[in-house]
This record gives C-alpha cells, sequence and structure tokens, in this order.
C-alpha cells in the first residue's frame, strides 16, 4: 500500500517539527545566558581578586619603603649620635638593640 500511496510531508512546514525547533531555540538561548551570566560573574571574582592582589602588592611595597626608609633614618642617627661623642652602649639603650647591632651600623658607614 505504501509503494502504491506515497506520503509526501514537508517537515519544515509541520507544526510539531516547528514546535519543536521553537522549543530548542528556546532552550538554547536560556542556556546561553546562563552561561553569560556565569562569565560575567567570574569575570567580575577575577576583577576583584586581581584588585585585591594589587592592593596587597601595593600595601607591601609602601610597607617595605617604609622600613627602608626608618632602616635609613636609625642608621643616620646612631652615626650622628656617635660622632657626638655617645657611647655605643648609651646608642644601644636609647634605641633598644643590642650593642653589636649599633657596631654593625657603625662600620657601615
Amino acid at each position: 500500500i505504501s509503494n502504491k500511496m506515497p506520503i509526501h510531508i514537508n517537515i519544515e512546514e509541520d507544526y510539531l517539527y516547528q514546535l519543536g525547533v521553537k522549543q530548542a531555540e528556546e532552550l538554547a538561548r536560556e542556556k546561553l545566558e546562563e552561561i553569560r551570566k556565569q562569565l560575567v560573574a567570574k569575570t567580575r571574582a577575577a576583577k576583584r581578586a586581581i584588585a585585591k592582589a594589587e592592593a596587597k602588592a601595593e600595601k607591601a611595597k609602601a610597607e617595605a619603603e617604609a622600613r627602608a626608609k626608618a632602616e635609613a633614618e636609625k642608621r643616620t642617627a646612631i652615626l650622628n649620635m656617635h660622632k657626638a661623642g655617645i657611647s655605643s652602649e648609651q646608642i644601644a639603650g636609647f634605641f633598644g638593640i643590642a650593642v653589636e647591632e649599633v657596631q654593625r651600623y657603625l662600620g657601615e658607614q
């Protein structure tokens, strides 16, 4: 029977086919939107992490510069005190450091 009465259907005009295509397109749009939102969230998180790391690095740099400046000021003060005739023991007591450390500073001049 089927050879004598072939059935010709234009699948692209079929209602159920069109309904399936529309559902597939909608699912694809939803999935794409979900992926886009995840990407935006991950991008924001990465930017926050980068900003936090940059702030931490800047803070560490500022602290290192402050320590270096304080060390230079300490060295200068020790040298000036020594030039003024203050003993190493008195300088050590003033700064709360060991006499050996004062001697090290004096040896660096």
